[in-house]
């Protein structure tokens, strides 16, 4: 079981204030999504004008409007989405247009929260039918001890034109797989050998792949960001987070939620 440590301070202040200024509640943030769906709906009441909310929603470079992020269906915005993050915190809120809108809104107060938030959005998407967001599983298999310790070790590679050293560790039967600036708490379970090439997933849907060179050495190939669900024996540290459901109506419910300390094996941990 990890042990949760509280961020010094409670939480920062951090310089870039575009970035990591906002501070609110789960229900004022759906408020703000229900805003943006009445005034795309042309609502006579909107507090936002229809032509603020078309902007908001315009859809520019890899499906990002003006602000969020776009789930998008045949050319068409079906909804929207933000996930927020710094250190000691992971949010997320999701809207969909379809059945008169619909949505949730999910904080926690762990650097672990993600899991847990892909986990209620899941159980969400299928009571609310959301195109997006549902559950998907992933067979996972055990690295024995030998080939933990054979492909443990550091790392070098070329990530968006910097250079970084990535840090692989032994963790239950997977690797724990680090880098700077980039948060991966989770741990990575093998899930297929394809000629000579080890591929593994964590719980929130980054995959990696590990070859060996003509030298026999472990190599890291590739990092790609795919949406799987895996299973898992995984554990964590309690987090008490807040839900709060959306409809169309302006209706809102409040959940505190808690997440258990271990997710045993062989169920899913998103």
């Amino acid at each position: 079981m990890l042990m949760a440590v509280a961020v010094e301070g409670k939480f920062h202040n951090y310089p870039e204030q575009a970035a990591a200024s906002l501070w609110t509640t789960p229900s004022d943030l759906a408020k703000f999504s229900l805003a943006v769906m009445q005034a795309a709906r042309g609502d006579a009441d909107a507090i936002i004008s229809p032509e603020m909310a078309a902007q908001f929603l315009s859809p520019q470079l890899n499906s990002w409007g003006l602000g969020p992020g776009l789930y998008e269906k045949d050319g068409e915005v079906i909804g929207f989405h933000h996930g927020g993050a710094n250190q000691g915190f992971r949010c997320k809120s999701v809207a969909f247009f379809e059945g008169g809108g619909s949505g949730a809104v999910v904080m926690t107060n762990s650097d672990e929260g993600d899991p847990l938030i892909a986990e209620i959005l899941a159980a969400a998407a299928e009571v609310y039918s959301w195109p997006k967001e549902g559950s998907k599983t992933q067979e996972w298999f055990a690295l024995s001890e030998a080939e933990q310790l054979r492909l443990s070790g550091t790392y070098r590679a070329a990530i968006g034109g910097e250079d970084y050293e990535l840090t692989v560790k032994q963790d239950g039967e997977g690797l724990r797989i680090s880098i700077p600036d980039i948060n991966l708490p989770n741990t990575f379970c093998a899930i297929a050998r394809e000629e000579g090439t080890l591929k593994l997933t964590d719980c929130t849907g980054y995959t990696a792949s590990f070859s060996e060179d003509e030298n026999e050495r472990a190599g890291l190939m590739c990092w790609v960001i795919v949406l799987l669900r895996m299973k898992s024996e995984s554990a964590m540290a309690v987090v008490v987070c807040l839900l709060a459901t959306i409809s169309g109506s302006g209706e809102f419910l409040c959940v505190p939620s808690v997440m258990p300390s271990v997710i045993p094996q062989g169920q899913s941990c998103l």
